[in-house]
């Protein structure tokens, strides 16, 4: 940074060197382990210091807080990157890898090193990693970052479960007000989606779930009411193969 000549840079020229230049040197670092708070804090410093005061020593006034300029240029900031949030989104990003399975070498010394199952479904709903190297460390701290973004494409129903994870890029259905009495009367029993759907007929087109009759439960009618408007705004085609894991609603 010493070498820059700041003198003839403005606070837009400064702002395209931060985000081409100060924010692309430590990726890699902050993309094999967890970097310690105070790291964190000191290279936001850097940055903060370099936009508004360029190759002065001296202390100057923020003009915006370090909140504002990390927003999106459509929320009214400048699109910074935070180091902190940058450091869990690598990590969560290398878990989503692992997750999407593969023979990658470094997906079997995984495997093989912390006992880990190799389908998606079961490294989706472990509870508890073993401790492990600075990147694996990175990976399974973030993981939850990754469960709340992630649902279910549904096929069979065999894999999903109906009330305890998202499918159909909807929320959970025990996340619902107003229908966790039916699943404490339903849920304990049956859980995949499989089990909630009529057989349908040869050219049927969508899956016709089954109604509450079926399950010979007691519900008022408010309750019947809230469950059949979530579960008739969950249409799903009749596929066959097994459900599969997808990223949230939008692609990126």
């Amino acid at each position: 940074m010493a070498n820059w000549t700041f003198r003839t840079l403005n606070i837009a020229g400064r702002i395209v060197l931060v985000k081409s230049v100060l924010q692309a040197i430590p990726i890699y670092p902050l993309s094999i382990m967890a970097i310690p708070q105070g790291v964190c804090i000191k290279i936001r410093e850097v940055l903060r210091k370099f936009i508004w005061g360029g190759s002065s020593n001296k202390k100057k006034w923020a003009l915006f807080s370090w909140k504002h300029l990390i927003k999106h240029k459509e929320e009214g900031g400048l699109g910074l990157r935070d180091p902190c949030k940058l450091n869990k989104i690598l990590g969560a990003k290398l878990w989503w890898r692992w997750m999407r399975g593969g023979n990658d070498l470094w997906k079997q010394l995984w495997r093989y090193k912390y006992n880990i199952p190799s389908s998606t479904e079961e490294i989706y709903r472990i509870q508890e990693t073993p401790r492990g190297s600075t990147i694996w460390e990175l990976a399974s701290q973030n993981r939850d970052i990754v469960n709340k973004n992630i649902f279910w494409e549904i096929r069979a129903g065999e894999e999903a479960n109906f009330w305890d994870e998202k499918w159909h890029q909807q929320e959970k259905m025990n996340s619902i007000q107003g229908i966790q009495d039916i699943q404490n009367k339903i849920g304990n029993n049956y859980k995949y989606i499989k089990d909630y759907w009529k057989e349908n007929e040869e050219d049927g087109i969508w899956r016709k779930w089954k109604s509450l009759e079926d399950w010979h439960i007691e519900t008022n009618q408010e309750q019947q009411e809230v469950f059949w408007k979530e579960i008739e705004s969950r249409k799903v085609k009749v596929r066959t193969g097994q459900d599969i894991i997808r990223w949230g609603k939008s692609p990126k």
